[in-house]
């Protein structure tokens, strides 16, 4: 399970994205009030520090949560649908998801109802009306515009809170371990075209430094290849006299 981590201060969790300076991991239960966890994003400029707020919105202890869905939820932006991971993600949790849309802009159950007891409306991307380029396309955006109509009547009479699917991610402490590639995008890597080193190659040579200047930092000079000595300039060791 994951957290977001707010700062002690914070006045109050699950207002906005902004108050969140970090997300953990839980990787192991150790007792009734501890756990080992793993810090999987963090801000420099706002540390995770001692005493720091922890929250999760579908997880509270002896209680089973509910949520109702709408929408596509491309959690990793890849342009796939992840309502999959989503469902494993809020299981893991003990969430319970009461109402969703599937992809074709059908509510599931047909009869299901928001309630008092629905935690969030949480909502993904819905199809554009205006982008719909065939009958069959404009008739599932305008059945996922009313669907969601109606659900976001049930949730306002019912003081359930609407979110969007990124700021939910956000306050459940999500992070995206995934880097997806799918033919024909063009999406920029941290690995610069080229680079013959990878981490994979890294325990397969010696890359102790010998110490010797390289020549491309000896232009005009002659003579021997010139090797550090060692030691330290008398500037710089402190006992200059």
């Amino acid at each position: 399970m994951t957290f977001s981590v707010y700062a002690k201060e914070t006045p109050g969790v699950g207002r906005t994205a902004e108050d969140i300076k970090g997300k953990i991991e839980v990787l192991k239960i150790i007792g009734p009030h501890m756990s080992v966890a793993t810090v999987v994003e963090d801000d420099i400029s706002r540390p995770i520090v001692a005493q720091d707020l922890i929250y999760t919105p579908i997880w509270s202890p002896g209680l089973v949560e509910k949520i109702s869905t709408i929408g596509v939820f491309d959690m990793d932006n890849d342009g796939r649908n992840d309502r999959e991971q989503f469902h494993q993600m809020c299981e893991t949790a003990g969430c319970t998801i009461d109402n969703e849309v599937d992809d074709e802009g059908n509510r599931v159950p047909a009869d299901g109802k928001i309630t008092v007891l629905t935690r969030f409306l949480v909502k993904g991307e819905i199809p554009d009306m205006s982008l719909a380029q065939t009958p069959e396309e404009k008739e599932r955006a305008e059945r996922f515009a009313a669907t969601f109509k109606s659900m976001e009547d049930e949730a306002r009479r019912n003081g359930v809170r609407i979110i969007k699917l990124n700021d939910f991610l956000a306050y459940v402490g999500f992070h995206n371990r995934r880097r997806s590639f799918a033919p024909g995008q063009h999406r920029p890597y941290q690995l610069k075209s080229g680079s013959p080193y990878s981490a994979g190659s890294a325990g397969s040579a010696d890359r102790t430094s010998n110490g010797a200047t390289s020549a491309v930092f000896k232009k005009g000079r002659k003579g021997p290849q010139e090797v550090s000595s060692g030691q330290v300039s008398g500037s710089s060791d402190g006992n200059e006299k």
